[in-house]
């Protein structure tokens, strides 16, 4: 079993949504134990009101109602949807903000229980759908976070656990219980609906500028598979990127017998050769020793820029490894010896997010976003650029 227990890293506002939404389960719980005690409400009426059922008995607010209520003598049910959503929710909360997130939950939570209504005929009550719905948010805003997680299993212990990882593993699950792999009495299809909406919405949400762009938001990342595929392609088709030409072995072949000669009898620079290896590593997947032999480059020749797109590549390496100083520096290095790169405006976003969260200089940050100016962005940039002004102050 895995439990959630925070992410890494934690937000940077404290929750008010979130712990209001946990009351409210709370609440409705303690209302189904000892209603009938104190109020005259049988558990079973209450339940019964409430619940999302298809067919005659469906009315339109039993889409919102059934994410409050849990099985009153079955507490396991309601602690763990709790702890779920306290852990995703506090994150999914700061990007959102707190209404928000309030709107993003209740939709989360229909459109659960929409896709539950459409593949099964059994009534359904619990916030899993909604929980679901905002672990797939958080799985597109946030999908390089790490999860601490309390792992029950053969070995008993707290681990760091990718997002990706964590959440993947629980849609397999489920999955497999709506495939019909595991054991019935769980609302497999609401759980799939959550996530799909979750992750759907967040995706539209960054993509249109509604919720600023972060670092490395999931479009981001596919944006950048996208780039490592093509620097592929330009290996494969058109030789190295940082020549300028085309591979060593078709100029040789077409070129005269003079100047093969005499270009074979001239010494190799050793900067250019370390410089393909370093684009070499980067091809074939092999970051740690890319980074590797870029420190030692840039030991032995601090100036050194290499191809704008390995540059680029290498300065991304450095920020996924933690090393945001080195990073800082090769994004800088960047710019400087490439300032017409067309993600340029990006770039200088990214160096003063970093200087101003990361490494405390809003100074140096200011500086970047002053090199911006006030020239014409895209939605998604121009939010993020003032929302660093204000924090750069």
């Amino acid at each position: 079993m895995l439990i959630p227990l925070g992410c890494e890293p934690p937000p940077r506002r404290s929750p008010v949504m979130v712990p209001l939404l946990v009351g409210a389960n709370l609440a409705v719980t303690l209302v189904g134990l000892f209603g009938e005690r104190l109020f005259g409400w049988p558990v079973e009426r209450l339940a019964d009101a409430g619940m999302l059922r298809g067919g005659e008995g469906f009315r339109w607010w039993q889409l919102v109602s059934y994410q409050f209520l849990h099985d009153p003598w079955g507490i396991a049910h309601l602690v763990f949807n709790m702890v779920f959503l306290w852990v995703f929710g506090i994150a999914v909360e700061d990007r959102l903000g707190r209404f928000g997130f309030l709107l993003f939950y209740v939709l989360g939570g229909v459109a659960a229980g929409a896709v539950h209504l459409a593949t099964s005929t059994q009534p359904v009550i619990g916030a899993s759908g909604s929980t679901a719905a905002t672990a797939g948010a958080f799985l597109a805003l946030l999908p390089r976070a790490r999860i601490r997680t309390l792992l029950v299993f053969l070995l008993i212990g707290i681990y760091l656990i990718p997002a990706g990882w964590f959440i993947g593993i629980y849609v397999v699950l489920d999955l497999l219980g709506a495939l019909g792999a595991r054991g019935s009495g769980v609302a497999y299809s609401a759980h799939l609906g959550g996530y799909a909406f979750g992750l759907g919405t967040g995706l539209l949400l960054l993509a249109t500028g509604l919720v600023p762009r972060g670092e490395f938001d999931l479009l981001y990342l596919l944006k950048q598979a996208k780039r490592r595929r093509e620097m592929r392609r330009a290996f494969d088709g058109a030789g190295s990127p940082w020549s300028g030409g085309a591979p060593s072995g078709a100029v040789a072949a077409r070129g005269p017998a003079r100047p093969t000669s005499r270009l074979a009898s001239e010494p190799e620079d050793p900067l250019r050769s370390r410089r393909a290896e370093i684009a070499s590593l980067l091809q074939q997947r092999r970051g740690a020793e890319a980074l590797e032999a870029y420190r030692r480059l840039l030991r032995d020749a601090p100036q050194t820029v290499l191809a704008e797109q390995v540059q680029e590549e290498i300065a991304t390496h450095l920020a996924t490894a933690g090393d945001d100083v080195e990073a800082v520096a090769a994004w800088e290095r960047l710019l400087e010896r490439h300032p017409l790169t067309p993600r340029r405006d990006e770039i200088r976003l990214l160096l003063a997010a970093r200087c101003l969260r990361r490494l405390g200089e809003p100074t140096r940050a200011r500086e970047h976003l002053a090199a911006l100016g006030d020239r014409d962005l895209p939605a998604s940039l121009a939010t993020l650029r003032d929302s660093l002004r204000a924090e750069a102050g």
